[in-house]
């Protein structure tokens, strides 16, 4: 099982399709120190961050906390009533305050980056990797060693992407590769079903649920559907 105190959010994230029974062993899970910065400029994606290579990753962020969130930066237990958002996101974080927090120019974009290393035995051998955000707010993009995995939009669902094929074999035979992820939160967000964000609450912005990855065999469900008949 994996140490509570080390991974926030620590228990298997999905018991009504459990597949892993021991973290570390047929799961693995992806919460708590991401490598991350802002894209003010929108610029990440030319400038190809993407890349295994890039450097200027200076900052770090908590997953799976908001961006809004004192706990995404590590200062979690000096929030309270009276203090419960971070001014980091903010363009000009001096001038935020209680009054202003909601409407203030903020970063609408940010990058993650992590190295991820799964074992070539056991559950993982000969099997396809498959990594499960379980929620993003609000439209995702996701590379692992350079190579574009795919692109999801919503703020509520948990979506997957295939490292299979990216990932990159050890001498050791352990298949390991850089997963990095766009997330764009956008303050013009009217087409956004955001509920209650836009006036009562902070904004959540970015991975707010469990990342994490798993081993799969080549045939295996994808989703389901159930349909009920009342008559």
């Amino acid at each position: 099982m994996a140490n509570r105190y080390l991974y926030p959010r620590w228990e298997y994230p999905r018991p009504d399709r459990r597949r892993g029974t021991r973290e570390g062993f047929d799961w693995i899970n992806l919460n708590g120190p991401w490598e991350f910065r802002f894209d003010g400029g929108r610029v990440g994606q030319e400038a190809g961050w993407f890349r295994p290579e890039m450097q200027g990753w200076t900052s770090q962020i908590i997953v799976p906390f908001c961006w809004e969130s004192m706990a995404a930066w590590g200062d979690g237990e000096a929030a309270g009533s009276e203090n419960y958002f971070s001014r980091r996101p903010y363009l000009n974080a001096l001038d935020i305050t209680r009054e202003n927090y909601r409407s203030a120019p903020r970063y609408e974009v940010g990058w993650y980056r992590r190295k991820v290393s799964v074992p070539a035995d056991g559950p993982w051998e000969g099997k396809r990797v498959i990594v499960t955000i379980g929620a993003a707010d609000f439209f995702t993009d996701a590379w692992c060693n350079g190579r574009h995995l795919g692109h999801h939009e919503g703020g509520y669902l948990p979506f997957e992407f295939d490292l299979t094929d990216a990932l990159e074999a050890r001498d050791d035979g352990r298949r390991e590769g850089w997963l990095v992820l766009r997330v764009e939160d956008p303050m013009d967000n009217r087409e956004q079903p955001v509920g209650k964000q836009w006036r009562w609450y902070t904004s959540t912005s970015g991975i707010w649920q469990t990342v994490w990855i798993e081993p799969r065999a080549e045939a295996h469900i994808r989703q389901f559907r159930i349909e009920t008949d009342i008559d």
